[in-house]
């Protein structure tokens, strides 16, 4: 398994907190939460906050992606 990739999260954990309120959907809400978690560093592991969304690894990778190259915008989209 590769190293995850590192990023910043431009948005304040305020911003994305607020941001999660007005997510239509628990799919959309998730995606905000992840962020949230990973600016909190509440979890050793990407694994183990993989597990706490019960989201696949994979599925992380694609956010990850999706956000470093689009932003919060892309990752809220559901735009191939």
């Amino acid at each position: 398994m590769a190293k995850p990739q590192e990023f910043a999260i431009k948005e304040s954990v305020a911003e994305l907190v607020s941001l999660r309120k007005k997510q239509p959907n628990f799919r959309f809400e998730k995606r905000i939460i992840w962020l949230i978690e990973l600016q909190g560093k509440k979890f050793k592991t990407r694994k183990k906050l993989c597990e706490y969304l019960s989201i696949s690894t994979r599925t992380q990778e694609r956010w990850t992606k999706e956000y470093i190259t689009n932003g919060i915008q892309g990752l809220l989209s559901d735009q191939p």
